[in-house]
């Protein structure tokens, strides 16, 4: 069983998802609502 950390564990999510945080935090503003980037996010 491996074990990470919360913030370990949403870097690694975050990386895969977005290549740098400049292009995570565009999504983040151009996102008409933060909850639907939030679920998209948790799938």
């Amino acid at each position: 069983m491996v074990t990470a950390s919360l913030k370990d564990y949403t870097k690694q999510n975050l990386l895969q998802k977005y290549s740098s945080l400049d292009d995570f935090l565009s999504s983040w503003d151009e996102a008409d609502k933060k909850s639907a980037l939030i679920a998209e996010l948790s799938d």
